[in-house]
Parts: structure tokens; sequence; C-alpha cells
């Protein structure tokens, strides 16, 4: 039995799936990229033993289903994060030790070709205004200067004589 958990406390893996699709082969293209070929061959077990971890990296699929999604995770930095959920390694099957960083790297290596670092994929992204909340507050700001009414102020929504204080208007 593989013993490739996450750390107590850490959160489970996404359990939602992909619609099945088959390739033109008439195999699980879900499947296509990690199968026994890669992990296994390099560092013995099972295809089952690097499955939780090979759903791991990829569940950000679930969310944004092009490339892009291994912004997420598929990086340096989301090695790091895998061994924060996974541990430092993981017992396989045939009973071998096997580091976790091997797995994430060979992952990230079949999925990519080598490993970005997150900036790398960060500067390929368009800024948009929305990231810049200096950009929002200066918005803000000229919009009372022009003298447009504002959200009430801390002040205003709380109340000194509630000895929580909080407000008992809201």
């Amino acid at each position: 039995m593989p013993r490739w958990k996450p750390l107590e406390g850490s959160p489970p893996p996404a359990q939602r799936r992909a619609p099945h699709r088959e390739d033109r082969h008439g195999h699980d293209e879900r499947r296509r990229h990690h199968t026994p070929g890669g992990v296994t061959q390099s560092l013995g077990g099972e295809p089952g033993d690097y499955e939780h971890g090979h759903r791991w990296f990829d569940a950000t699929k679930d969310s944004f289903a092009d490339p892009r999604h291994g912004a997420m995770r598929h990086h340096a930095e989301g090695m790091a994060w895998a061994m924060e959920v996974f541990g430092t390694t993981i017992t396989n099957s045939d009973g071998r030790v096997v580091p976790t960083r091997w797995v994430a790297e060979q992952h990230v290596n079949e999925d990519l070709g080598s490993i970005p670092t997150m900036a790398d994929w960060l500067r390929g992204m368009d800024r948009q205004q929305w990231m810049n909340p200096r950009q929002v507050m200066v918005k803000r700001m000229g919009s009372l200067l022009d003298g447009e009414p504002s959200a009430p102020s801390k002040a205003d929504r709380v109340s000194t004589s509630d000895p929580s204080g909080l407000d008992s208007r809201l």
C-alpha cells in the first residue's frame, strides 16, 4: 500500500474530475501524461503510488482548463508546496523511500520540459488594472476629492455605547 498521503490538516486534492475523453487510440486523455512509463519506470513502485501527487499538481485544471493552469503549481515553488502537503518523502509499494521532490520534478518536467519559477509564469501574464490596489485607492481618493459620496468610515459604523464594539444598527 502506498504511503503518499497528505499531512494531517492539509486540504485534500480536488475531488472533481474532468469529463472522460479518449484520445485517438482509445486511451483516457486525463491519464496520458502521468502513466507507468514516467515516474514508476525511474522510481519504482506502482502507478497508484504517485497518483495523489499527480492529482494535486493537476487539480487546478478543474478551475482553469488550459495550459496556464500550471502557473498555480507547476514551478519550483509548487514543488516546495507539494513537500509541505505530502511530506519530504513517500514510501512506494516496493518499499522504497522516494523524495517527494523527485516525483514533483518528474511531473513538472514531463508537462513542461523544464522547471520554471513562479516568476517565469507571472512574467508571461499581462497586468490588469484590478491587480494594482494603489490605482484603485487613487481612483477612490479622486472621487472623494471631487465631492462624491463615500462609504461610511469605521468611526461612523462603530457604536461607542455597545461594549462589543459592534454597531447594533448593522
